[in-house]
Parts: C-alpha cells; structure tokens; sequence
C-alpha cells in the first residue's frame, strides 16, 4: 500500500542541443508574431483601399451612365464611355467568346445594334 515507484529520466538532449532549441524557439516566436502583426496592418489597409475603389466604382459609374439621359456626345466621348462603362461594370472578360469557343452557345442579343442603349452596352427595355 505505502510502495512507491520512482525512476531517474536521463537527459534527452546535450546542453548544446537544448541552447540551440532555445534560440530556435526565440527567434520562431518573434517571427510569428511579427507576421500577426503585419498580417492585422495589410487588412486594415487593403480594407480602406478596397472601401475606396468600390467608392470610385460606383462614382463612375454614375458619371458615365449619363448618356441615359439622352445629352448628345461626341463620338470620340461616346467611344471613351463605351470602353470605360465596361470596365466600371467589370465586364474585364469578353463572355461571349468564352462560351462560344468552350460550349459552342451564340447569345443573341435582345437589342438593336442600331440604338443608343445597345451602343453603351445597355440591355433590357428602354422607354
């Protein structure tokens, strides 16, 4: 009942071995922390910056759907706007192509190709 068992545990690594572990594990944690670190600033700024394009996102889009409104552009202005509505809408890839060269589907689009809207690359039914 009183019996007891002990044994002595040798040492598992040479003094310079656990000094060389020691270090290691120094110089791993501030590495890890310096990451956390810059980990939290690079959200923050990506977060603003992503914050601010979508702001301009939307801006320009405002600014250049105004050929809706029916005020006469030039045509070089109306070349500009077509080009840049595109990439504000992120319209980045040509689908059409994509879809026609993998799948073999041709879209028809539902618009004349003589009137404004389709010019801008509007869709649906305009009054």
């Amino acid at each position: 009942m009183g019996t007891e068992l002990s044994a002595i545990v040798p040492p598992q690594l040479s003094g310079g071995d656990a000094v060389t572990l020691q270090k290691s594990t120094k110089v791993l944690e501030d590495t890890v922390k310096g990451l956390i670190a810059a980990n939290f600033g690079l959200s923050i700024f990506f977060a603003i910056a992503l914050q601010l394009i979508w702001k301009m996102l939307a801006t320009i889009q405002i600014m250049l759907h105004t050929p809706m409104f029916g005020i006469a552009y030039p045509a070089n202005a109306r070349l500009v706007f077509s080009v840049i509505i595109d990439l504000s809408n992120l319209k980045l890839i040509k689908v059409d192509w994509i879809l026609k060269w993998m799948l073999g589907i041709t879209i028809v689009p539902k618009n004349s190709p003589l009137s404004k809207e389709a010019e801008f690359g509007y869709t649906g039914n305009f009054a």
